[in-house]
């Protein structure tokens, strides 16, 4: 294990309004309760968690991300708490052993303070300060030993807020668990705090750096732009609607479209490389086993639709929630670059989920279905209409990150690639940050992996800088046959044997290894 143990910039699980959220989460956060979403985030770069009053959302220490136990434990996060003083609430992070809180580090709105409590947030207070900013966002970071009569101490924004010593381990000597929580201090559901840039260090390990108390720390999250070395298997990958978050593993907002029977729906889509496309899918947000569709495809004519390329076999019925996939009657090359329109035609009315809630990016006119998709598309379409959650499953792409960095809803399996051959690694490049850090306290290296052969199954999360090539802190993990976050943290560049420089972390591959 590393210093670093945990780190979540709350990024990769999609984009603001995931109604799948539990889900995603899976592997880095093991359970959740109450009502918790993705949001804008509070930092340059992402997204953030929001809890409203009574939700938490809970890591458990003994995962791959963490030791078994630790005796001492340091963090860092980004706070914002609500815009008016209607809905106050106040949130917490609580670190405990198994199911017993050791303490609980509070920001009170309705008091108007930050406090540090002895186990759970009504446990005995041993230091308060400080004053929360409704609608502000403040960094907290601590340092906290676990013990009857052990140190503490909190900074806000950077700056000592409070230190001593006190009972932060309410009769446990080591912790494996943090929690995030969200604690209501009035009766206001809607009522909500948000956490963002969050890390977990092992201050006792000899690669901490502790100026991450005070440096009001960000965790940003890069997807893979192009491969470095590809030896996994290329299944498949989506292309989703351009004009969208395409990055990330998730579902769009609850928010559904009410179709129009007999219609044609378009929206335009862009792949990054060369690719076929298959099929065209979407999801219902209502069954009903009589409506028929089938996917069209068109060409881009000055940005719109122009010439009919490929239209589909007819599939009847639809279940809501389920992936509706209309296949091709044809494969059809899609050229990278190139935009191209797709979607579907209808003869009855029934409601669609959608990408988000304030996007307009699909277009529809009216559509005879027995007479089949027109062809050419042709004027008339009202534009601006909902952005369907609809996206291209495609096959034969040259390369292999477009499969691990454009992801479609959990519980399909468009967008992949596999191996079950030890020693067997893919490696991506990645962009350059964006926040041009003076000091970088780790890296983190993360998937969404399952197994699907039979027997155990180890993979591994390898970062390269030069000629080394490391699986970090937790090299060999078993997998699961479900997919989950798994992944392993890097304190030093493995090229050089030091902390982290800017250029080293922008040059540096990272991938996933299959380990046995």
């Amino acid at each position: 294990m590393g210093a670093l143990i945990l780190s979540d910039g709350f990024d990769k699980y999609g984009p603001a309004g995931n109604q799948n959220l539990a889900s995603v989460l899976i592997g880095d956060w093991l359970s959740t309760t109450g009502t918790i979403s993705i949001v804008a985030g509070l930092s340059t770069t992402g997204y953030a968690i929001q809890l409203v009053n009574g939700s938490n959302l809970s890591a458990t220490v003994t995962s791959a991300a963490f030791p078994a136990s630790l005796n001492r434990i340091a963090g860092s996060f980004r706070i914002n708490g609500p815009t008016s003083t209607a809905s106050l609430l106040s949130g917490g992070i609580q670190i405990n052993n198994n199911a017993t809180a050791c303490f609980t580090l509070i920001w009170s709105y309705s008091l108007a303070r930050f406090e540090l409590h002895t186990g759970l947030s009504g446990g005995t207070l041993l230091a308060s300060g400080g004053s929360p900013v409704v609608g502000s966002t403040h960094v907290l970071s601590f340092d906290i030993t676990l013990g009857a009569s052990a140190a503490y101490a909190v900074y806000l924004d950077g700056v000592l807020l409070f230190s001593g010593t006190g009972n932060t381990g309410n009769g446990q000597s080591t912790c494996n668990k943090a929690v995030l929580i969200g604690v209501a201090t009035v009766s206001t559901p809607t009522a909500a705090t948000i956490i963002d840039d969050l890390c977990l260090f092992d201050p006792a390990h000899a690669d901490y750096n502790s100026a991450v108390l005070t440096s009001n720390a960000v965790v940003e999250t890069q997807f893979g732009s192009s491969d470095s070395q590809t030896q996994f298997v290329n299944d498949s990958n989506v292309v989703p609607v351009a004009g969208v978050a395409t990055q990330g593993v998730f579902r769009g907002t609850a928010t559904a479209l009410s179709t129009t029977a007999g219609s044609i729906y378009l929206l335009k889509i862009t792949p990054a490389v060369n690719c076929t496309i298959n099929s065209i899918s979407a999801i219902p947000n209502a069954t009903n086993v009589a409506p028929k569709y089938k996917g069209v495809i068109y060409a881009d004519s000055a940005g719109t639709p122009g010439a009919l390329l490929n239209t589909g076999t007819e599939v009847t019925g639809v279940t809501a929630g389920a992936v509706l996939t209309l296949p091709l009657s044809v494969s059809q090359s899609l050229t990278g670059g190139t935009s191209y329109w797709i979607g579907f035609i209808n003869d009855t009315a029934v409601a669609f989920q959608q990408y988000d809630a304030t996007t307009g990016l699909a277009i529809r006119k009216a559509n005879t279905y027995a007479s089949g998709p027109p062809s050419p598309a042709g004027a008339g379409f009202t534009t601006g209409v909902a952005t369907l959650l609809v996206w291209a499953n495609c096959t034969g792409s040259a390369v292999n990150w477009p499969s691990v960095g454009l992801n479609p809803p959990l519980g399909t399996a468009q967008s992949q690639i596999h191996s079950a051959n030890v020693g067997d690694e893919d490696l991506y490049n990645f962009p350059a940050l964006v926040t041009n850090p003076t000091t970088i306290f780790g890296l983190g290296v993360k998937g969404f992996v399952l197994k699907s052969d039979a027997g155990a199954r180890t993979a591994s999360f390898n970062t390269k800088s030069g000629a080394s090539d490391s699986t970090g802190s937790a090299p060999g993990q078993g997998l699961a046959t479900t997919p989950q976050w798994q992944g392993s943290y890097f304190d030093k560049d493995p090229g050089t044997g030091s902390a982290w420089a800017q250029s080293g972390a922008n040059a540096a591959k990272a991938g996933v290894s299959v380990a046995s």
